[in-house]
Parts: C-alpha cells; structure tokens; sequence
C-alpha cells in the first residue's frame, strides 16, 4: 500500500515537474524568410514541447524572419501568429494550433454611424427609413433629416422613402453619411395618373347628378 501511495506521488511529480519545465523552456532562433512551421520545428528540437493541429485548416506556409536568443517559447508564439489568423493553447507538453475567431470577432464588431437624408434640391426628408440590409434594425430621420443607427462592420444600409428609388449604400469605414435620395419617376407617374382618374370620375359623376336632379354639388 505504501509502496503504490510513493509511486503515485512519483509520478504526479514528475508530471509536474515536465509541465513547469516546459511553460519556461527558452529557445534561440535566428532565422530569416523561413516559413513558420520551420520554427516550430527548431522550437520541438529544443524543447519537449510538440505541436498538434489539423494540417488542412492550419497553414503554416507564411515566411517570417525571426533572431531570438534565450527567450521563452510562449513570447515567440505571439510573434509568429500574432500578425494572422492562428491562435494556441498549450496543454502540458503540447501545443495546440488552431484557427482564430479574431475574424468573427471583426464581422460581429459594432459601429455608431450618423448622417442626413435629403432630396434632390437638399431638402431633408422627415421619417426616411435606414435599415442594416438582411436585419430587423433600422430607424428613421428626424424633423432634420437626421438619424443615428448601430450597425454591424461590413454593414450595408437600404434607405427608402414612398415616392423616392431605394437606395443601398455599404457602410466601409465611414461613420457620417449624407444620403440624396431621388425621386421615383414611375411612382410618381402612377400617382399622377391616379389624381387624374379621380378628377375625371368626380368631373363625371357631377355631371350625371347634374342631368338628373339639377344638382351642382361637385
């Protein structure tokens, strides 16, 4: 029984020991133009550590230039990936490389954007709908024109206004937008078309009454 409690602490030890020596393995490497997984080579040649990763989603083919000299391993990894889109985990003797979700991160990252809608002739138009395309948020101008919206980087605004062409507009890297929306002519044609029946069925219509009952209402 003594025997095998020495023999697990032993071992739980020696485990220990492997895990504190490896967070605090230093390497040197002078290298210039090399491709990345040729450091991490020299970095398992110089440590217990190995390198774990799926080779069809990790790539290691970016050349970098590196001169470090009794450094630990973790401070040559922020410099390797710091630049891309890898990130690791060290678990005991192993390192795992993965893909980062910096690049989600971005996609999903917040932007304030501002800014005006007028007409042609740089009138402001109250109630001008800007909605974040393919989402439910939106809002609409101000008696000024005005309006303020969180969107997500990358976004891409759809303003519309009755009577007026939608227009779709990609946020980029701008904040401030001054938007000119024009005029909808067939929109407009149809609506004149439609005051133009009215006129003439009520132009009818008192004409008939007229007729009939001598009455000059309309």
């Amino acid at each position: 029984m003594k025997l095998t409690l020495v023999f697990s602490l032993l071992c739980v030890f020696c485990g220990f020991a492997a895990n504190v020596n490896s967070q605090t393995a230093r390497v040197n490497i002078q290298v210039k133009n090399v491709q990345i997984k040729d450091v991490l080579i020299q970095i398992e040649e110089q440590t217990d550590y190995l390198f774990v990763y799926n080779h069809e989603n990790v790539d290691l083919s970016n050349k970098v230039s590196l001169q470090v000299s009794n450094t630990p391993v973790y401070d040559v990894l922020g410099t390797l990936f710091g630049e891309t889109d890898l990130t690791y985990a060290m678990e005991g003797s192993n390192i795992l490389l993965m893909k980062s979700d910096r690049t989600s991160n971005l996609q999903q990252a917040v932007v304030k954007i501002s800014g005006i809608v007028t007409d042609e002739h740089r009138e402001t138009i109250i109630g001008a709908n800007i909605v974040e395309k393919g989402t439910t948020n939106g809002t609409i101008t101000d008696i000024d024109g005005n309006f303020t919206l969180d969107v997500s980087a990358g976004a891409i605004l759809v303003v519309t206004y009755v009577g007026y062409t939608p227009l779709e507009i990609p946020v980029g890297n701008r904040t401030r937008f001054d938007i000119i929306l024009a005029e909808d002519s067939e929109t407009l044609e149809s609506s004149r078309s439609r005051i133009r029946y009215t006129e003439k069925s009520n132009s009818d219509r008192s004409d008939l009454l007229r007729e009939k009952f001598g009455y000059s209402g309309f």
